[in-house]
């Protein structure tokens, strides 16, 4: 994101300090967004619709650091994480000195602190693991223990101030809005294949129902060349109306209908 990497300008952060922060990417945590399609589209593989919006299967913590945390013991933290939960630490970023505030002397306190990005998709189940009170609690307890700091003290996430939570929440957004628009493209695409799929199949039912047409038409003309009396005609044409078929004309001439007799009435 755009906070962790210092893409953009922030008023909260003393640029001339930047240099002293540190990054790490595990690999395939490198582009975000394209990381969270490929989890979209996983989960819509398997379930046949797409992840709720709220899932968010990629998720970002903050930890206040003291001096003397490395970024070696922030991979043993991840490792550890990795190891115990259903999740996957994609980036660390240690911010150690371009982010604080002046006290009241004058004096510049750096609030050092890292963020770590995860993703909560649990591949055994095609869901975003949501870890209970008690896994929560052993997570504060392993981030003790590999990064040497006391529990529940400087370890506990840092309460982010409302100008850091809006640039951090803006981030999110634009992810959202760029996995939506993803979507929405792939939505298109699935329904211009679907189209053109409905496109083919009555094209060629309409081929098939000609040739069925002219073949039908063909062995009218046949019958009707074998028809050589007005009775073996009759017949044809019962059949053929029996099978909603229209009968052509006959070939043969058709003998005149004999007049009936007129008879005298006695007197």
């Amino acid at each position: 994101m755009d906070h962790n990497f210092r893409k953009k300008e922030l008023n909260y952060v003393r640029p001339e300090l930047s240099h002293l922060n540190e990054s790490w990417l595990a690999p395939g945590g490198e582009d975000l967004v394209k990381h969270s399609a490929m989890l979209h589209d996983i989960y819509r593989a398997r379930f046949g619709r797409r992840m709720q919006a709220k899932a968010a299967p990629i998720r970002e913590g903050v930890i206040t650091l003291n001096d003397s945390v490395t970024m070696d013991e922030l991979k043993d933290f991840a490792a550890e994480m990795e190891k115990n939960f259903p999740l996957k630490v994609l980036q660390l970023h240690i911010h150690d000195s371009d982010e604080g505030h002046f006290d009241e002397h004058g004096q510049y306190v750096k609030n050092r602190h890292a963020h770590i990005v995860l993703d909560y998709f649990d591949m055994a189940t095609g869901k975003t693991f949501r870890p209970t009170r008690q896994q929560m609690a052993k997570m504060q307890t392993i981030l003790a223990q590999t990064i040497h700091m006391q529990r529940g003290e400087s370890s506990d996430v840092k309460h982010l101030s409302a100008l850091q939570y809006k640039n951090q929440e803006q981030a999110k957004q634009l992810l959202r809005l760029e996995q939506l628009l993803r979507e929405k493209q792939q939505l298109i695409e699935e329904k211009e294949q679907l189209l053109q799929e409905k496109q083919r199949l009555l094209h060629d039912a309409d081929k098939h129902l000609e040739e069925k047409a002219r073949q039908i038409k063909a062995i009218g003309a046949r019958l009707m060349a074998l028809a050589k009396t007005e009775k073996e005609f009759n017949q044809l044409r019962e059949i053929m109306t029996e099978n909603g078929l229209k009968m052509p004309e006959p070939t043969f001439k058709q003998k005149p209908t004999p007049l009936e007799p007129k008879f005298k009435h006695k007197i």
